[in-house]
């Protein structure tokens, strides 16, 4: 449904109901909703419960003191005008009304029925315009003062011409270089931001006259009392109204304590790493005492008694006993067998009587012996000298790997490669398992290595590693360390 706009009320106060008629007739009843006060104090209690677009007031009832009047009929209403109806008028008058703040007044003559609409439409036109623009004032007002709280709270913000010059910078740029507002005027860019961009052809603001633009970039800038601090400055064109680029402006974002916190990061996993590479070694340390301790003193202790026992049945005459005595050598036997066993799988000697190569045969030997696939090694006898550390984590990488193909790859051939090309040395292992998603990151695992815990101790050394696809399709992952670090 459509609304319906209503009317504009006037508000004619007059002390007869008769005259209140004449005027109303005067004003025409078409364009307004009229009301009628017959009292000064009926007006103001009427104003004050209703809005109106005009008040009408006789002089006659405001004579006594036209200004109070006029300042309580404009107090009490919501903004509107007021106009003044005279039987006559004289400059005695005139300058009564105009001082009382009257915004018209007409007198009762041949004219008035003709000259009142005239004037009300007038009075109320350029009074609603009046008020209209006041409100726009008012919110522009409000605006520019939100805008410049917004300005004065924003980072660091400035606005540099073609010459280099700052001409527009705001109350948080001046603190941050700490450099007081009018010598900033006389400043150059390079005299306030001293980046390693400043007279070089990364110039951001030579960037941008050449039509090259930069949003932002990570730098050190000196800040006030020569504090280098690390910040982001964000860079837009700053045009004119051509649409010509005249200059740059920029914003500063302040990173330094981030930056500083990111630092102080890195130097405590730096130290964690350090820690877990040290675990690490003590752990192999009393891992190789545990296995040399099974082979010297179980171990050999165990071969003495079997030796033993071969004697007593060799000396024996009663032929009885042989099952048993052949019972127990096999319990031996077995138990040698056992403890050999573990000695390799706590720390094999091999890794560090032979070297690393060997090692590797053996993993894949005893990798195919139990679990019943093909593995095959090859090793490059020109590998450098490798130190007990370094053999360690290639070793302990390798099998875990191998494991990895055979419980999660499902994998029926490994292969291994141990080679070196005089920079690097590069330990391979692949398999034609299930394989995974060439973008899949090394991921942490709760148990052994896992692939990001392979990942974390080959860096720790210096080294890398890769995950990828070979050539002929099988899964890849190799371990790659600088020749410098092997040692």
């Amino acid at each position: 449904m459509k609304k319906i706009k209503s009317l504009p009320k006037v508000l004619i106060i007059e002390a007869s109901k008769a005259s209140a008629d004449t005027v109303s007739v005067s004003l025409g009843g078409q364009g307004y909703q009229q009301c009628y006060a017959s009292s000064f104090a009926e007006a103001i209690s009427k104003i004050q419960d209703q809005d109106y677009a005009l008040l009408l007031v006789n002089f006659d009832i405001i004579r006594d003191n036209i200004k109070q009047a006029v300042t309580q009929l404009k107090a009490n209403a919501s903004p509107c005008p007021v106009i003044a109806i005279c039987e006559h008028t004289d400059s005695i008058i005139y300058d009564q009304l105009t001082q009382a703040g009257v915004d018209g007044y007409i007198i009762k003559n041949d004219s008035f029925n003709q000259m009142l609409p005239e004037l009300a439409q007038t009075v109320i036109g350029n009074f609603h315009r009046v008020k209209v623009q006041t409100q726009i004032n008012m919110d522009h007002q409000e605006i520019e003062l939100n805008l410049q709280q917004i300005f004065n709270a924003a980072p660091p913000l400035s606005v540099i011409d073609k010459n280099h010059q700052i001409i527009f910078a705001n109350p948080n740029f001046c603190k941050h270089f700490n450099v007081d507002p009018e010598k900033l005027r006389t400043m150059k860019c390079w005299q306030v931001h001293k980046t390693n961009k400043c007279h070089t052809n990364q110039c951001p603001l030579q960037k941008s006259l050449r039509g090259i633009h930069t949003n932002k970039y990570e730098t050190t800038m000196q800040c006030g009392n020569n504090i280098s601090k690390h910040v982001i400055l964000n860079i837009s064109p700053y045009r004119n109204a051509n649409n010509e680029i005249i200059g740059i402006a920029t914003s500063i974002t302040d990173i330094h304590e981030r930056k500083v916190v990111e630092k102080k990061l890195l130097r405590y996993q730096e130290q964690l790493k350090m820690m877990a590479s040290d675990l690490a070694a003590a752990e192999e340390m009393q891992r190789k005492k545990i296995a040399e301790d099974l082979h010297d003193s179980i171990g050999q202790n165990l071969a003495l008694a079997q030796i033993k026992l071969d004697m007593l049945n060799a000396n024996l005459k009663d032929k009885d006993s042989d099952g048993q005595i052949k019972e127990i050598r096999d319990i031996i036997q077995q138990t040698i067998k056992d403890t050999h066993t573990l000695i390799f799988e706590i720390s094999p000697p091999i890794l560090y009587k032979i070297g690393l190569g060997a090692a590797l045969q053996w993993l894949c030997e005893n990798i195919e012996q139990n679990h019943g696939l093909s593995c095959h090694c090859q090793t490059d006898n020109n590998c450098p000298e490798i130190s007990d550390k370094i053999r360690t984590i290639l070793f302990r990488a390798a099998r875990e790997l191998m494991i990895n193909c055979v419980k999660h790859a499902k994998a029926k051939d490994i292969w291994v490669n141990l080679k070196s090309d005089h920079k690097h040395l590069i330990l391979t292992v692949q398999d034609n398992g299930a394989g995974f998603k060439s973008s899949q990151e090394p991921q942490k695992e709760t148990g052994g290595f896992g692939l990001f815990n392979i990942s974390e101790r080959i860096s720790s050394v210096g080294g890398a590693l890769t995950i990828g696809t070979s050539k002929n399709q099988k899964t890849e992952i190799k371990l790659i360390l600088p020749i410098s670090v092997l040692k």
